[in-house]
């Protein structure tokens, strides 16, 4: 078949029916570097098998879902994160490692006695591929560090009190050295791994009841989507900072042309592939059962303020599952290897992008912070030029 027509093909199909026409024939393989519209990359949902190579894929836009054989899960014990296509995952008896499942690439981690005897508690991977572990020890939260190039594990100890414990059902960032996670309360903590803190921001943004909280980063800034069940509403608000220096959370009534996706494991806000989706909070849960092709992914829209379907309960919730941004574009799988072996080295490590100014923040003007209901209107900014869309 002549490629100008595969081509066109390709335009039509989704991200998985995209991997398979890819591996149909050895002159098709790069095809996805080169007829991939990004806009159309939305993050699917990744369920596994505990030390199984079976899983599926779910798209959370159409609904379909996928049979897929990924080898090198079949010594997974958790996914505990995922981030920019590459999935964190403890191994049994093994060290952790990191894991692109689109292109195979896998990187082994530092061999460590936590890990040996998995005693960690929580485990993130950055949107630099940097891997951040959690190991409490009361009184001390001790966090260890890596980034490719790396032969051994940083660890930074954090003297904190039992009650300012981070919830471990939460997700964690980590940005410009300062770690970000929600306490049992609700309140965020930042760990700041500079100055050895932790500060709490007790400005807990209205008096409702939530049931579940996740943080989430996009173009430089915190934000976090609170759920909450009775009444049924969800509400997104960012982290600001006065001119005094104290953090304070803002509420956003309108996230635009932005959808997010929501995880324990892993959240996302991505400008939206298409625009009749955007304003949307995706949750990883479906109505019908896991036998059904097709499924309805419950979402909550912002401008209409409902929950689509209307039902939150009765919902299938899938076991073991993360959702994963599909990355067959970005670089070469050589480059990637070559990034991990030969990368930096030496005890610093975090995300080294400075912090941006507020005149190129999304929502923010160069001379101070717009009011509530201005915030609230260009909170999430527009796409800029180039920008693929992950965190």
């Amino acid at each position: 078949m002549p490629l100008d027509l595969v081509n066109l093909l390709c335009s039509r199909l989704n991200v998985v029916e995209l991997m398979r026409l890819s591996s149909v024939c050895k002159a098709w393989t790069s095809l996805p570097t080169h007829s991939m519209d990004d806009k159309k990359a939305w993050p699917l949902l990744l369920q596994y098998s505990k030390n199984s190579s079976t899983c599926r894929l779910y798209d959370p836009i159409y609904g379909y879902q996928y049979s897929c054989e990924i080898k090198e899960l079949e010594s997974c014990e958790k996914i505990w994160s995922s981030n920019n296509g590459w999935i964190l995952l403890s191994r049994l008896n093994q060290s952790p490692c990191i894991l692109n499942p689109f292109t195979g690439v896998v990187v082994n981690l530092p061999c460590s006695n936590l890990f040996r005897y998995e005693f960690w508690n929580k485990m993130i991977i950055t949107s630099t591929r940097e891997v951040i572990a959690i190991y409490y020890s009361y009184p001390y939260v001790n966090i260890y560090f890596w980034k490719p190039g790396m032969t051994t594990w940083v660890v930074d100890e954090i003297s904190v009190h039992f009650q300012s414990l981070p919830i471990l059902s939460s997700n964690f960032i980590f940005l410009n050295e300062k770690l970000y996670c929600l306490d049992v309360e609700g309140y965020l903590r930042i760990f700041d791994r500079r100055e050895k803190t932790m500060q709490v921001v007790d400005d807990l943004p209205d008096q409702f009841e939530y049931e579940d909280g996740c943080l989430l980063e996009y173009k430089g800034d915190i934000f976090c989507v609170y759920l909450c069940y009775n009444p049924q509403q969800t509400y997104v608000y960012r982290l600001d900072k006065t001119d005094s220096g104290e953090h304070r959370w803002t509420k956003i009534d309108d996230i635009e042309d932005v959808t997010i996706f929501l995880n324990r494991r892993a959240t996302f806000a991505i400008p939206s592939p298409l625009e009749r989706f955007a304003n949307r909070i995706y949750h990883p849960k479906f109505d019908g059962d896991e036998s059904e092709h097709l499924k309805s992914f419950l979402f909550y829209c912002m401008q209409t303020r409902s929950h689509h379907p209307p039902k939150v309960y009765g919902l299938t919730v899938p076991i073991n599952c993360v959702w994963i941004e599909p990355d067959l574009q970005k670089t070469a799988e050589k480059g990637l290897i070559a990034e991990m072996a030969h990368g930096e080295t030496g005890p610093t490590v975090g995300n080294s992008s400075a912090s941006k100014p507020d005149s190129e923040r999304p929502g923010k003007s160069a001379s101070k912070a717009k009011t509530s209901s201005e915030n609230a209107k260009h909170a999430f900014g527009k796409e800029e030029e180039g920008f693929r869309g992950y965190m």
